[in-house]
């Protein structure tokens, strides 16, 4: 539900509405003068183009015919050489058939030409009956040999022949004498290492040995606060929150290499730092571990010291502002309340005060006090801004 306007403000409205009203009539009055002045200059300026190529043409036209005029024609002159012979240009189109001429005389009868191909074979026809058998004629005379061929492809491969027999075996040589047995040659380089072996299989577990005697109770010395002397390995001292043993004879004060710490002392916990509304600067180098900030309704936690800009890696949120919930369902209407005192008469504004310098419009209400101004001047350098 929206709130109820209050009248001051629609007077202030309707008051703007109005001068703003005023000055877009008046801007647009002269928009309209500026554009009939523009339209003008433009009409003016092509009626004389017009006028311009008018007059060009005209002139062009007379020193066309005064140069025609003056023409005639001269003498021949010498006939020049023969040009080179152009080009054959392509074959025109064949022209209409001319009318038959008169029958010539009867030519000389040419040679015999050769003779021609053999024309396809006729339709098989019918078969006639059979006739009787003729003599036999004499045999002709063998025609030439005629040349030989190209070679044609290689046969297939034959089938392997049958295996022939088996040799006799020939003598058995003589024994040769034996060679002379040679000298030793040098030793060679040891060869590479052999893999090692896998390893055997785990052999089961030996019996249980037999329980040793019981030793003595073991007993810590007593534990002396530490002071410059000497002490002997087994001495027990406190020193700095810690207890210390000693493993050899020494003078040096624990911590030292010469002791065996029993207990030492616990570092101070870490707790949380509150530092307030999170400060960004240049190497952040303020914020330590646990620090906590306030940026933008949430709160951070550094990671680590020097964590960085704030959000970012180095910084956990650990709360944020809340948003708003789901509005709930609208209850039922209460009773109306009493009807109250009347108000006071509404102030009206009486007239308007212009400061056009400054772009200011103050109203003066009916009490004859100044209302609130109107600042103008933005307005119109946003609409300046538009339609410029």
């Amino acid at each position: 539900m929206q709130p109820p306007i209050e009248p001051h403000s629609e007077l202030l409205l309707d008051a703007w509405r109005e001068t703003l009203g005023g000055i877009l009539a008046d801007k647009d009055s002269a928009w309209q003068r500026q554009l009939a002045l523009v339209q003008a200059q433009a009409d003016k300026v092509i009626a004389e183009l017009r006028a311009a190529i008018v007059e060009r043409l005209a002139g062009v036209d007379r020193m066309v015919a005064d140069r025609l005029a003056s023409l005639k024609d001269g003498e021949p002159g010498p006939q020049g050489p023969p040009g080179i012979d152009g080009q054959r240009g392509p074959q025109g189109d064949v022209g209409p058939a001319g009318e038959a001429g008169p029958p010539g005389e009867k030519g000389l009868t040419g040679e015999p030409g050769q003779p021609g191909a053999d024309g396809p074979g006729g339709p098989q026809g019918e078969p006639g009956k059979d006739g009787e058998r003729g003599l036999q004629g004499e045999p002709g005379a063998h025609g030439p040999i005629g040349e030989r061929g190209p070679e044609g492809p290689p046969g297939p491969k034959g089938q392997r022949g049958e295996q022939g027999p088996i040799g006799l075996c020939g003598a058995d040589g003589e024994d040769g004498a034996q060679g002379n047995i040679g000298l030793s040659g040098p030793a060679g380089e040891p060869g590479p290492a052999g893999e090692r072996g896998a390893r055997g299989e785990t052999g089961p577990p030996g019996p249980v040995g037999k329980d040793g005697k019981d030793g003595k109770d073991g007993k810590l010395p007593m534990i002396k606060s530490w002071r410059e002397a000497v002490y002997y390995a087994g001495d027990c001292v406190f020193h700095l929150g810690g207890t210390y043993q000693a493993k050899t004879d020494t003078g040096h004060a624990p911590p030292h290499a010469d002791w065996m710490p029993i207990a030492l002392p616990g570092a101070d916990g870490k707790s949380f730092h509150v530092r307030g509304t999170y400060e960004p600067g240049t190497q952040f180098p303020t914020y330590q571990e646990l620090d906590i900030v306030v940026l933008n309704g949430a709160s951070f936690i550094a990671r680590q010291d020097n964590p960085g800009p704030c959000p970012g890696e180095g910084w956990q949120m650990i709360a944020r502002q809340g948003q708003r919930g789901v509005a709930g369902e609208r209850g039922e209407r209460g009773p109306s309340g009493d009807a109250g005192a009347p108000g006071a008469a509404a102030l009206m504004i009486r007239s308007w005060r212009i400061d056009r310098k400054k772009f200011i419009a103050v109203p003066i209400m009916s009490d004859g006090k100044d209302g609130p101004p109107l600042e103008l001047r933005s307005f119109f350098e946003q609409f300046n801004d538009e339609t410029s």
